[in-house]
């Protein structure tokens, strides 16, 4: 056939591919299929041209098709072949070297499609966001014969196997070529060099990673190396942000930070163990497997332009990264297994880490278990391995070998740690409070003795009121001081009510009554905190309570003077007569235990707050004599632990409630 009649039919071919490009409804593999046809019609027809024409370069220019066809023959004199170029590509090809492979007789042909973007979409079954971003090329490289009767007439016998397009110059069409080849491709506007770029190959079906890679780019060219000759495109993984070198650097910075931590936390779970009977087998390997992982990935990207190219290397270094990764996650869960037996096993005091597993079964473990998923996954998905980063290919299913197995260990690992936090803190605080009266007892009956002892405990025991108060909110999950307050001035208009009516009658209750009144009536200021110290120094008397021996009244600081025997007490230093009922506004109010002075007030109302939160929070026994006052604060005004009261308790409610 003359070579004009081909390319008749060539450009006919191609002129009218529009036609398909039209139904936009088609499914995307019935369109792959049709781009499929149009590739094999155009790389029969083409190379059975390359023996037709007589010149050794030829270019063939068509609306959607360019061609170009570079022959060398066994006399050749040339020593290296000029670049081949199309519109819109480049091709640089050692086809001296190739075609003495070839009994010193070799074609190449390169095209670029422009019309076959619309046909050869990329895959849209994966969760990656892909877009094409240059020209469709084919690269062929064609043996030359004399006698047409030995022309090659299916060039791509190995259509149906892995290596797409494949027309080889061996006896074997699966053999790669001896020298590789790179393809320099145009990149559309508004490209950035650090997008995530990728140069695919045509399978026949869809668009695979593997065969080419991406050895050079910048805004402008993206240079593709290949092996085998191929059908192949720039794809541009849309969904990824731009890369920062700034970040680029900063990410090498904190990878050999952690490196540095990850090998002091090493060294010192080798050579600092606290008990000798404790194995600590899990945090070392732990460390190692994350030590081991992070520096090969550092110096595999650091490395990668000189890694990518040796397949066999790079596919190596992503199975390792694989199993050192999987063997940290398996660390990680033995840990949280080992501290569940734990915790589980304090009620046992001879129970030993050892006796459960040993560091040798430990080990075994551990190890076996990533590598016999990384065997498995290698062997059901063999082309896995190997992404243009040296790791996973993201688009085959074999991902999941590394994602289900740590999606799985994460999910029992934060049961385990679930159920171990909720464990220890209640063993914890059950025995805590089990055993914290007796303890008091014991602290307060040695802070009473002298020494070095005594006197710590005295400290100890001199609590501030904001630890006060938080401890209370741990215990009862209510904020003392908010709850205590607004009770106490609900109440207060009908308790005032209550103690004027008692002293309207007589007695020695009504006396004491009267006497509390009247000093709070003769006050200029009747603002809040006036009502809350007359409730609280009535109520006592209401109650029908002793309150000589807790409230306590002097014009001395409580450290100058001798207190004698005083367990509880708030002592109130006034700046008026020491026997007036009631110091609305004394120097201070201080909290007194065990004889000592433990903090100090300004009101009433608030070291006797903090003296009920003390108290409740550390399980003490209520000031002897005014257990029903105590009593009313915590079931009444809190509603803490409600249960029986007493009945002048119960009678108090009872008339707060009319």
């Amino acid at each position: 056939m003359p070579q004009n009649v081909m390319v008749n039919i060539l450009a006919t071919i191609h002129n009218n591919t529009y036609l398909l490009n039209g139904f936009e409804s088609t499914a995307q593999s019935t369109m792959a299929n049709y781009g499929n046809s149009i590739l094999k019609a155009t790389e029969k027809l083409v190379s059975i041209m390359v023996n037709n024409v007589k010149m050794d370069s030829t270019s063939i220019n068509l609306p959607n098709l360019d061609i170009g066809i570079f022959k060398v023959g066994p006399n050749t004199t040339l020593t290296k072949i000029p670049q081949i170029k199309t519109s819109t590509a480049f091709l640089d090809i050692d086809l001296i070297a190739i075609s003495k492979h070839n009994n010193g007789s070799t074609a190449v042909v390169f095209m670029t499609y422009s019309n076959m973007l619309n046909m050869l979409k990329p895959d849209t079954n994966t969760n990656a966001v892909k877009t094409m971003m240059s020209i469709v090329v084919t690269v062929m490289v064609l043996p030359i014969s004399n006698n047409p009767s030995t022309v090659n007439h299916n060039p791509s016998p190995s259509r149906d196997i892995d290596y797409p397009h494949t027309s080889q110059t061996t006896d074997d069409p699966k053999m790669p070529l001896q020298v590789p080849y790179n393809v320099t491709l145009n990149n559309p506007d508004k490209y950035h060099q650090h997008y995530d770029a990728s140069c695919v190959t045509w399978s026949g079906t869809k668009w695979v990673n593997g065969f080419c890679h991406v050895t050079w780019k910048n805004d402008s060219y993206t240079v593709c190396s290949c092996v085998h000759p191929e059908t192949l495109a720039l794809l541009m993984q849309i969904e990824d942000s731009v890369s920062d070198p700034t970040l680029e650097l900063l990410d090498i910075i904190a990878e050999s930070v952690g490196l540095v931590f990850l090998s002091l936390a090493l060294l010192t779970f080798a050579l600092c163990r606290r008990n000798t009977r404790l194995t600590n087998t899990a945090q070392i390997n732990l460390c190692l497997s994350l030590l081991l992982a992070h520096l090969l990935f550092l110096l595999t990207q650091q490395f990668l332009q000189y890694i990518q190219p040796i397949q066999l290397a790079c596919v190596t270094l992503a199975g390792v990264l694989l199993f050192l990764f999987l063997s940290a996650f398996v660390w990680m869960f033995i840990e949280a297994v080992l501290l569940f037996i734990a915790v589980r096993n304090l009620s046992n005091i001879r129970s030993k880490q050892k006796e459960v597993l040993s560091w040798k079964w430990l080990i075994i473990i551990g190890y076996v278990i990533p590598l016999v998923i990384v065997s498995v996954s290698a062997g059901l998905f063999p082309d896995g391995f190997g992404s243009d980063n040296c790791w996973l290919k993201k688009d085959e299913q074999f991902f999941w070998s590394f994602l289900g197995p740590v999606c799985f260990i994460l999910t029992v690992y934060a049961e385990f740690q679930r159920i171990t936090n909720q464990n220890l803190p209640n063993k914890f605080y059950a025995q805590l409070d089990h055993y914290t009266p007796r303890l008091m007892t014991m602290f307060r009956q040695k802070a009473s003795k002298t020494g070095r002892v005594s006197d710590a405990l005295v400290d100890i025991l001199k609590a501030h009121d904001e630890q006060v108060y938080a401890e209370f909110q741990r215990i009862t999950n209510q904020n003392l001081p908010n709850k205590f307050y607004a009770q106490l001035d609900h109440y207060t208009p009908r308790l005032m009510t209550m103690f004027r009516q008692k002293a309207s009658k007589t007695g020695r209750v009504s006396d004491a009554l009267v006497d509390i009144l009247k000093a709070h009536d003769e006050q200029e200021l009747h603002d809040v905190h006036t009502r809350r110290t007359t409730v609280l120094r009535a109520l006592p008397v209401l109650l029908r309570e002793d309150v000589l021996g807790f409230y306590k009244t002097s014009m001395d600081d409580p450290n100058e003077i001798e207190l004698g025997d005083v367990p509880v007490a708030l002592f109130v230093t006034g700046s008026e007569n020491v026997d007036d009922p009631v110091h609305y506004h004394p120097v201070k109010v201080s909290i007194v235990l065990d004889s000592d002075v433990a903090t100090k007030f300004c009101r009433l109302a608030d070291a006797f707050l903090v003296l009920f939160g003390l108290i409740y929070g550390l399980h003490l026994n209520y000031p002897k004599g005014l257990t029903s006052t105590f009593e009313f604060v915590q079931k009444i005004l809190l509603g803490l632990e409600d249960g029986k009261l007493s009945p002048k308790l119960q009678t108090i409610k009872n008339d707060l409630m009319v």
